[in-house]
Order: C-alpha cells, then sequence, then structure tokens
C-alpha cells in the first residue's frame, strides 16, 4: 500500500504536466488571434512592373513599381549587372533605388527572401550639365564659353543651341566649350542648350543684346543730328528707345528718326549732357561710349521790376521807393555818407554749381556828371535765397555779405539817359559764383547785389560829384538796372 501511495506520488505531477501541454496545444490550435501574432509571413514571388525613368546617370533615382516588396529597405536586395544599388526608400509595391557609381547599362534585379525578379532595362547615359555661361549677355559674334560637365571633346559631338539658333563650336573638352552668338539670333532673353549623344543640358536667362560699333559725330550741340551704327537694332523707329544723359545721370528720351538693323538716326535733345547714349530693343539695353555735349552759353538778362528790389540805405535808414540811385555822392543834405545801394533779382534761373563766365549790371544815367571817380566795392548777400528789402532799420546793411567782391571805379563823365560801357559795371562773376556755388542754391531763387562805397567815395562831402542812376519807376521802365549774366552749362 505504501509503495502505491510512493507511486502514485511520482506520477501525479507529470501527469498534470502532460495535462497542461495537452490544453495549451488544443488551446493554441483552437486560437486565430495566437496564431496571428506568432506565425511568420510568407514570403511571396516578386514582381517588377515599370521603372522609371528608363534612362538617366549615374545617381540617378529610379521608381521601381511592383508587388511583394519589403518595407524595410535592407531587405530588398538590388543589382544591375551584379552591381548592388541602394535603396533609399521602400514600401510593399515601390522601392526607390539610386544607380551608383560605375553601373553600365542592364535589368533591374530584386531579391527578397528566396524569390527573385528580373525587371526591365535602364539605360545608363552621360547627361551634360551647364553650371555656367560667360559672358551672360552678349552680341551676334561675341565669343561665349559654356562651363559644365560631360560635354564631347569631339567637337561635331556638341550641339550647341542659342535663343532658338545652331551656334558654331569651336573649341571643346568634357567640361567646357567656346562657341559664338550666331547670326540672325533675336535680341532679348532666351536659352542656351547643349546637346550630348541625345542627352540634353539647358542654361536659361541668356541675353542676346544689340551691339553699337559707331557713334557719327562723337560730340555736339542740342538739336544735333547723331548716327549710330552696330548690330540687331530693331528694324522699325518705334521698337527703338534711345536716351542721352541729363544733368543728374537720368535718361532724356531722344526722337529717334530712322531706324534699321543696323543704324539709327537721332538728335541731341534738351537737358542732355556728356555721358553715353543708351539704346533699348526689345527691353534690353546697352549703352555706348561717351557722347560729348558742347554746351552753348547761356546768357539770362534780367531787370528789376518793382521799386522795393532797388533800395539805398543811409545810415542803416531804408528807401524803398527812391526812384534813383545814388552812386557815391550825398543822397540828401541831412546825411553825410553816400548811401549803401541794394538790387534784388528775384528768380534768378541758374543751375547750382553752373559756371559763371560774365555777368554786368547795366544802368541809365538820370543826370549829367563831370569826371570826378567813384569807387563802389560790390557784393553778394551771402545767402542761399535773398528775402525782399523791408524798411527795418539796417535791413540791407546787417545782411551779410560774400567773402569775393570786385571794386568798380568809375571815372567817366556821364551824360542823362546814357546807357552804355560807361553805367556798366565791372565783371561780377566771381562775386555771383560764390553764391551759385551754396550746395542749397537752388535755380530760381533770388540773388542780392551789395553795392558799398569805398575808396575816395567812403567819404563825400554836399561838394563831391558822383553818379545817379535811375531805379525802377513804372514811368521809364526801360532805365531801371538790368543784370546779363552768361553762365556755361
Amino acid at each position: 500500500m505504501k509503495n502505491i501511495k510512493k507511486h502514485i506520488k511520482k506520477v501525479l505531477p507529470i501527469g498534470m504536466f502532460l495535462a497542461t501541454c495537452i490544453g495549451i496545444v488544443v488551446l493554441s490550435c483552437d486560437n486565430p488571434d495566437y496564431e496571428a501574432l506568432n506565425r511568420v509571413p510568407a514570403i511571396e514571388q516578386l514582381t517588377i512592373n515599370s521603372i522609371n525613368p528608363s534612362t538617366g546617370d549615374i545617381g540617378t533615382l529610379v521608381e521601381v513599381k511592383g508587388t511583394n516588396f519589403s518595407v524595410s529597405p535592407a531587405n530588398n536586395k538590388v543589382s544591375i549587372n551584379d552591381l548592388a544599388v541602394t535603396v533609399t526608400e521602400a514600401s510593399d509595391s515601390i522601392l526607390t533605388i539610386k544607380i551608383p557609381e560605375g553601373a553600365t547599362s542592364g535589368n533591374i534585379v530584386i531579391s527578397h527572401g528566396s524569390f527573385t525578379a528580373n525587371g526591365p532595362a535602364f539605360s545608363v547615359v552621360d547627361i551634360p550639365t551647364i553650371s555656367d555661361v560667360d559672358p551672360s549677355r552678349a552680341a551676334i559674334g561675341d565669343v561665349i564659353t559654356i562651363t559644365g560637365t560631360k560635354f564631347s571633346t569631339t567637337l561635331s559631338d556638341n550641339i550647341v543651341v542659342i535663343n532658338g539658333l545652331p551656334a558654331i563650336v569651336t573649341d571643346a573638352t568634357e567640361t567646357s566649350i567656346t562657341t559664338t552668338v550666331p547670326e540672325g539670333s533675336v535680341v532679348g532673353f532666351g536659352d542656351v542648350t547643349v546637346t550630348v549623344a541625345g542627352q540634353l543640358a539647358t542654361s536659361s536667362g541668356f541675353i542676346v543684346e544689340p551691339a553699337i560699333t559707331e557713334l557719327n559725330p562723337l560730340m555736339g550741340v542740342i538739336g544735333t543730328e547723331v548716327t549710330i551704327t552696330g548690330t540687331s537694332f530693331g528694324s522699325t523707329i518705334a521698337d527703338n528707345i534711345v536716351t542721352f544723359t541729363g544733368s543728374s545721370g537720368e535718361a532724356i528720351p531722344a526722337v529717334v528718326t530712322a531706324a534699321t538693323e543696323t543704324s539709327i538716326t537721332t538728335s541731341v535733345p534738351q537737358g542732355a549732357f556728356t555721358g553715353p547714349i543708351s539704346i533699348t530693343v526689345n527691353n534690353v539695353t546697352i549703352t555706348s561710349d561717351e557722347f560729348v555735349i558742347d554746351q552753348a552759353p547761356v546768357t539770362i538778362i534780367m531787370e528789376i521790376s518793382i521799386e522795393e528790389d532797388n533800395v539805398e540805405s543811409i545810415d542803416g535808414e531804408m528807401d524803398l521807393d527812391s526812384g534813383d540811385l545814388e552812386l557815391g555822392e550825398l543822397s540828401s543834405s541831412s546825411h553825410d555818407s553816400a548811401p549803401i545801394i541794394g538790387l534784388r533779382f528775384a528768380n534768378l534761373e541758374v543751375p547750382q554749381g553752373a559756371v559763371i563766365s560774365n555777368a554786368t549790371i547795366q544802368f541809365t544815367a538820370d543826370t549829367n556828371s563831370d569826371a570826378n571817380p567813384v569807387e563802389l566795392t560790390i557784393y553778394c548777400e551771402s545767402t542761399d535765397d535773398a528775402a525782399p528789402y523791408t524798411e527795418t532799420l539796417f535791413n540791407l546793411t546787417d545782411r551779410g555779405r560774400t567773402t569775393a567782391s570786385v571794386v568798380w571805379t568809375i571815372t567817366e563823365e556821364w551824360t542823362r539817359d546814357d546807357r552804355g560801357p560807361s553805367q556798366q559795371t565791372v565783371d561780377l562773376s566771381s562775386v555771383i559764383q560764390e553764391i551759385i556755388d551754396r550746395p542749397n542754391w537752388v535755380s530760381g531763387n533770388s540773388l542780392n547785389i551789395i553795392m558799398v562805397p569805398t575808396g575816395v567815395s567812403a567819404t563825400v562831402t554836399s561838394t563831391s560829384i558822383g553818379r545817379e542812376a535811375e531805379g525802377f519807376t513804372t514811368s521809364t521802365p526801360g532805365d531801371t538796372p538790368e543784370l546779363t549774366l552768361t553762365y556755361d552749362q
């Protein structure tokens, strides 16, 4: 009995273990979730349906479409002519592969597990590239250099087209082609292409431009007719835009009167200064060498036109309606000095910085006088734009004066109503130049001339005989003081 119990104790654990294992097996066979979770998926036969592109250079990315690829790139073994190919992306139906260095044309082969698929052929070709075109704009006949890769060293194997026209190749290496812009090229923007063994490389944005070969004449004045000779101009007047250079570098439009593809006729427009001539055809602009404008001097004549613009100041007192101007003599017995004369010329149209070549003021004699000398030192008011005179005490004498001055000495007798060289000042150009050269002087500003008795006229008496000139009056406007000024543009 004891032996039976001992046997049962030995057998029972073994039986329980066997029962548990049987239960697990039965449960596993009856549970589909367990099977789905633990079964290794079967690898099925691969297929390759297409590749895109089917032609390319080393490094080309190729998309391979098919079925039953591995979603893990490393599990897809791809080759071309037994040379391993890298898989960069993978799904069960699309692989992206990169053609490796050293590859030659051949079929794409893919293996996964124990299955292999032989796909379409991929053709490895040398595709040229263009990295630079120098220069980037040129005229017909100009030489250009195309830099890139995989050109042919045989001239005829490189087919070059510039803006739609074939160009002649004059030199070639694997990385450089020399050619010229072909005859008949149309001015404008376009492409440069190189084709080698049927493979095309393109560079966009090349500009065919017109060319200027001659200006006739090379200099002229406003209105001078100018003939511009060159190539690739517009064949009609409207196709050509011509401009000259303005005083500040701005474009001054010129009128085109005749045009062919090799010649343009125009004339120098008002406002033109020395500088290049520009021609625009099909939105492409070129410039010539410098065309010299031989500027004719400009002479302007300005008269005092209101009484308040020719004044006298005696001991600081202002006289705005004297009617006549005492030059180096007393204006009345109540004063013991000759007056300072002020002449304001309003709206003087002289450009800033213009070179004053001559300037004088013409007076008209108001009375007869003898030959006693008179001396006046003449200044300008040192301001950008002279303000009108007022009756305020010292309004004229307190105004600043230029550093430059000139002395006018009158020794001739004057006869009433004379208006000639004896009644004309010396040249005032150096004095006025100081004002015109001021940075803030603007054409149209006003200029103030100040005439101060000096020398023999600094101390006068009632018996001193000076000169007396007409001021502006409405009754005799033709006798008014008159400024004549000449400047070079």
